[in-house]
């Protein structure tokens, strides 16, 4: 696969995922959520965040790096993407049930940069 095949395919997932999630908030009455509701919520959230970040990553590694992008990079782009999906699942979770405070979210970013530091340093040894 080549590299412009690969952000063609990133595009095409970054808008359906941006229909899918602008569906389930018009769509979907806040107030009679139930647990399928809530569970498209962040599914969609997740899938948003993460192909929209790996996208803007995967840029900016071949702005960065140039035409010698590897699969490496794109990896590297999708692992954090994912990780930064889980993130902002992570916290809107938090806000739901009314327990995201100022230092919650700290604690949250710096274990997620923390994994993302094993990972890189993991490929190294």
């Amino acid at each position: 696969m080549t590299l412009s095949s690969y952000l063609w395919g990133l595009r095409i997932s970054v808008l359906t995922m941006i229909i899918a999630f602008a569906s389930v908030i018009f769509y979907v009455n806040p107030y009679e959520f139930n647990a399928i509701a809530y569970m498209f919520f962040y599914i969609t959230l997740f899938f948003l965040v993460t192909s929209f970040t790996t996208l803007i990553l995967t840029h900016l590694w071949y702005r960065f790096v140039g035409d010698e992008i590897t699969s490496t990079e794109i990896r590297i782009a999708a692992r954090q993407g994912m990780l930064l999906g889980l993130l902002a699942c992570i916290l809107a979770y938090l806000q739901q049930i009314r327990f995201l405070i100022w230092w919650d979210m700290i604690i949250v970013a710096i274990a997620v940069f923390l994994l993302e530091m094993q990972m890189l340093l993991r490929r190294f040894k």
